[in-house]
């Protein structure tokens, strides 16, 4: 058996921006930052770690209108690879979780308000096969 699913939570690090592809596809790149705490041999100690998502058409749309930097966000899905040709002709791979699946949590205590939303009706399972077309990660202005 094979799953290609990662599921993170962490909180946003910077408002994200809808953006759109040449055929006027809605998408949104962030970024979420993870932390894990240990004990060392200096004591406790985090590691914090980045990783960059893509979402797609609706569930872009509402993660721009309901999330802001420093909120709580838990995202799934499918981890994909991209290759594309950078300005200086350099040959590039990024990887992206391509969320279809997210849960807006708390603001941080710099925002004003607490939210808490899911989805919207009809979108969780969703497949995520709609949104991964080669097309689609070749359409991206990176």
């Amino acid at each position: 058996m094979n799953l290609n699913r990662l599921t993170l939570i962490g909180r946003i690090t910077d408002d994200p921006e809808l953006k759109r592809t040449r055929n006027g596809k809605a998408y949104t790149r962030f970024s979420v930052a993870t932390t894990e705490f240990f004990n060392g041999s200096e004591g406790r100690k985090e590691n914090t770690e980045f990783q960059q998502c893509v979402a797609w058409e609706r569930k872009a749309e509402n993660i721009c209108k309901y999330v802001k930097k420093g909120q709580g966000i838990l995202v799934e899905g499918p981890v994909r690879t991209s290759t594309y040709t950078d300005k200086d002709d350099a040959k590039r791979s990024i990887r992206l979780l391509n969320v279809f699946n997210v849960q807006f949590g708390t603001r941080s205590k710099n925002t004003k308000a607490s939210a808490s939303s899911v989805d919207e009706p009809g979108e969780k399972g969703e497949s995520a096969e709609r949104s991964t077309s080669a097309e689609e990660g070749l359409d991206l202005p990176f």
